[in-house]
């Protein structure tokens, strides 16, 4: 009976590095932009584009994380006391974590497509990669507890 607990709190430990991960990304891409506002050169805009686009690919292992931890959350006894996480509260209804990832998903591609093209500013594109964190952090209830 302990293993499957601790197979259970697997799940939860998986899913919160899979955030906390992509959250790394997105701030890492909000500084790069932000310490370079007027680098718009060839080389510089591709990989960026390519850097935003293995983390656009990340919110695809958030969803399956998360919702293999809801598959397995009245198992363990950690995720029903604490329900910690927005989308475990109400277990009956996952499609709005499933929208929030699809809204992520969304939001990256978009920025990606105007990265690769130079159709905005760095700047800019910082200020939405930090944005699009807050909201994820404040979103998936990631403490800077839990960012170590």
């Amino acid at each position: 009976m302990t293993k499957r607990y601790a197979v259970d709190l697997s799940l939860q430990a998986s899913f919160q590095k899979k955030c906390l991960s992509f959250l790394r990304r997105l701030e890492k891409h909000a500084h790069f932009f932000r310490e370079n506002p007027d680098d718009r050169s060839i080389e510089t805009t591709g990989a960026a584009y390519r850097n935003m686009m293995v983390t656009w690919a990340q919110v695809e292992h958030i969803r399956e994380a998360g919702l293999n931890m809801v598959d397995d959350a009245p198992k363990s006894p950690l995720i029903v006391e604490r329900r910690s996480y927005w989308f475990l509260q109400a277990m009956a209804d996952q499609s709005e974590f499933e929208d929030a990832c699809d809204l992520l998903e969304a939001q990256l591609e978009d920025l990606a497509k105007k990265v690769l093209c130079r159709e905005a500013e760095n700047l800019w594109i910082a200020g939405i990669l930090e944005n699009i964190a807050t909201t994820f952090e404040d979103d998936f209830h990631l403490s800077t507890m839990d960012r170590k």
